[in-house]
């Protein structure tokens, strides 16, 4: 071959190689556009909220977000934690701070000196953690379909699972009230244990009229139960334990979430509307009136704190009702504008 077809030959080949190239990047750089913009657009949405002084911890997608909400007319985003998975449950006990992390298990966070929550430990289970409270130096998990755990975090750097209850269908809620824990069991109902002895675990009673409790609470010395298309349940406790019924009220739709304090009882249903209810004197409950607290977005679960109540709002954050009148219960936050969230982005891989 002459030296001009070898010039033409090797200007073709660098050419097809420049194009190529060319090629590569444009697709990768469309591909990252594409990740970005589904980042930017996945719904963040909120399972749950806990209060302390004038913070709240709102558990979300991927993470956690820390709110100043001591004025609630004018919330203020402050921290963030970005985490792997999405956080169903969450207990703030500042500084620490205990999340139920789905498959990934329990996290255990602590505020640092600036407020901001950084992860102390991990605690992998076999399935998926719902919620996690605290007694005294041990966490109790929700472990949907493998039971209630109890987990040592007297050293937060290192739990260490004590005991295990297996669960009869799924374990989705759990209420303290002292020692006694209620647990919620769907079809299997709730089932009521002393934990004096936190790793030994003591069954006390199952209350199996309830074929779909879904969330279970303790108010004013009452167990109440979020019973699913069934309603909601009230029911006595005795000094051993057991209990025994003493009222029901049909949900419109179904009863999923509940919290109260004071005789006041909130349920949320699937919707945007809150059913409020007053417990008398006996624990009979009576439903006052739905409570519309979003435009669009329906409540998860909700928690009374005296005269307030919070609860998450899918994917539209924290909604903060006013209780001090329960016939005139005022809703605090959102008013007319959408209280936001953020979806923790670029901060992923850095936390993970």
């Amino acid at each position: 071959m002459n030296e001009p077809a070898n010039r033409i030959a090797k200007l073709c080949l660098v050419l097809a190689l420049c194009a190529t190239a060319a090629a590569s990047s444009f697709a990768l750089a469309a591909k990252k556009k594409k990740q970005q913009s589904s980042d930017e657009h996945t719904p963040v949405r909120c399972y749950d909220v806990d209060v302390h002084g004038g913070a709240a911890f709102l558990a979300q997608t991927l993470g956690l977000s820390v709110w100043d909400v001591a004025d609630p007319l004018r919330p203020r985003a402050t921290e963030r934690l970005a985490l792997p998975t999405t956080v169903y449950g969450v207990t703030a006990e500042p500084p620490r701070l205990y999340l139920a992390g789905g498959g990934h298990g329990l996290y255990v966070a602590e505020l640092d000196e600036d407020g901001a929550p950084q992860v102390v430990s991990r605690f992998n289970t076999p399935g998926s953690v719902r919620q996690v409270l605290r007694l005294e130096h041990y966490a109790l998990l929700a472990d949907e379909r493998h039971g209630l755990l109890v987990v040592d975090i007297s050293d937060a750097t290192r739990p260490l699972q004590k005991a295990r209850i297996p669960t009869r269908d799924e374990m989705l809620s759990l209420a303290l009230q002292g020692t006694l824990l209620a647990t919620a069991e769907k079809s299997a109902g709730v089932r009521l244990f002393d934990l004096s002895r936190p790793e030994r675990p003591l069954e006390l009673q199952v209350v199996r009229e309830v074929r779909d409790a879904r969330d279970v609470a303790f108010v004013d010395g009452l167990l109440v139960v979020a019973g699913g298309q069934a309603g909601l349940f009230v029911y006595r406790l005795d000094d051993q334990g057991r209990t025994s019924r003493v009222g029901s009220l049909e949900i419109d739709r179904s009863a999923n979430h509940v919290a109260g304090d004071r005789g006041v009882v909130l349920v949320s249903n699937g919707t945007p509307a809150l059913q409020l209810i007053r417990l008398d004197a006996s624990g009979r409950p009576t439903l006052l009136a739905p409570l519309r607290v979003h435009r669009f977005a329906p409540a998860w679960r909700v928690h009374v704190r005296g005269e307030r109540a919070f609860a998450a709002i899918d994917e539209a954050g924290i909604s903060i009702i006013d209780l001090k009148d329960p016939d005139m219960p005022e809703v605090l936050l959102p008013r007319t504008r959408r209280f936001e969230i953020s979806y923790p982005g670029s901060d992923f891989d850095d936390q993970r």
